[in-house]
């Protein structure tokens, strides 16, 4: 996945970077996520809620 100026990624992450993505890894809470989004791929930041 790479990071394009649309996303105004801020923090570590510049224009261009590309990201590595395991997908065999699960996620846990503040693990950052990608997910498809109406046919576009998106960096999210996870959140757990309750006590799961």
């Amino acid at each position: 996945m790479e990071i394009s100026e649309e996303a105004r990624p801020g923090g570590p992450w510049m224009e261009g970077d590309v990201l590595v993505v395991d997908e065999a890894r699960s996620f846990g809470h503040a693990d950052l996520v990608v997910a498809e989004v109406e046919g576009e791929y998106r960096l999210f930041k996870a959140h757990r809620a309750g006590s799961r």
